[in-house]
């Protein structure tokens, strides 16, 4: 039987039709996958702000309350050195060292970071095409986990030596800003519902007990940890509202 003959024009003709059907099919696909990647930026940097609003707060709520902890160890501080060793009143003495002293003793809160850990865990980091906002995303986890961890390997004995002073009906009593306290003192929002005093006998040897060079030294450390890291989460909040800028303006 006689083969069809088939001309070259036909044939040529045929092949470029396939083959611009392939392209027009790549062409789409390619599209679809670039609208995708498009949405999916654009709802990470949405997450991303969304994260470090709350690193914002969180970071300015620590900051407040490293200013109060300075201010109760200046207080601490003051009556161990004044003349006048036993004070009248003994509510702001038991306040500042049950609840200010302490605060973020035991480390401070880390960063809202879930969605800086999708981004590298799953390589989408480079679906943010602009290099340099992915740089300043980077750079900026990096060096306030850096500070972070600064500030835990700061940590000293205080909080434990004051916890082994004081009696722990009275540390109960206090509604706490750390949540890193140890067991039910870790609460939050609750009113004392007792005077919160100690008789004159049970003062003086509280204060006996602050008289200690361990104490002392305990206690320098700790005035010295709560300024180091009123610096640190300072720098961070700096650097977040930075971030944030950048972060709203890609949108």
């Amino acid at each position: 039987m006689k083969k069809p003959e088939i001309s070259l024009g036909r044939a040529a003709g045929e092949f470029a039709v396939i083959v611009l059907g392939v392209l027009v099919a790549l062409g789409v696909d390619g599209w679809n996958q670039g609208r995708k990647d498009s949405l999916l930026e654009g709802d990470y940097l949405q997450r991303l702000e969304e994260d470090v609003r709350v690193d914002t707060a969180m970071q300015g709520f620590v900051l407040t309350v490293l200013s109060e902890k300075a201010e109760a160890l200046e207080l601490i501080a003051g009556l161990v050195d004044g003349a006048d060793l036993v004070p009248e009143d003994s509510g702001p003495l038991l306040k500042a060292l049950a609840k200010d002293g302490t605060a973020f003793g035991w480390g401070l809160p880390g960063l809202h970071s879930v969605t800086f850990e999708d981004l590298t865990d799953t390589g989408n980091m480079n679906l943010l095409r602009d290099s340099q906002v992915r740089a300043r995303i980077i750079t900026y986890y990096k060096n306030a986990n850096h500070r972070l961890g600064r500030i835990s390997r700061r940590q000293t004995d205080y909080p434990a030596y004051i916890f082994r002073i004081v009696p722990p009906m009275l540390l109960g009593a206090f509604p706490r800003t750390d949540p890193r306290a140890p067991g039910d003192l870790a609460r939050r929002g609750e009113t004392p519902t007792r005077q919160l005093s100690l008789s004159r006998r049970e003062l003086t040897q509280l204060m006996g007990r602050l008289q200690t060079e361990e104490f002392r030294r305990a206690l320098n450390a700790e005035r010295n940890y709560a300024e180091f890291a009123r610096e640190q989460v300072l720098d961070n909040l700096e650097k977040a509202s930075d971030l944030l800028t950048v972060l709203v303006e890609r949108q």
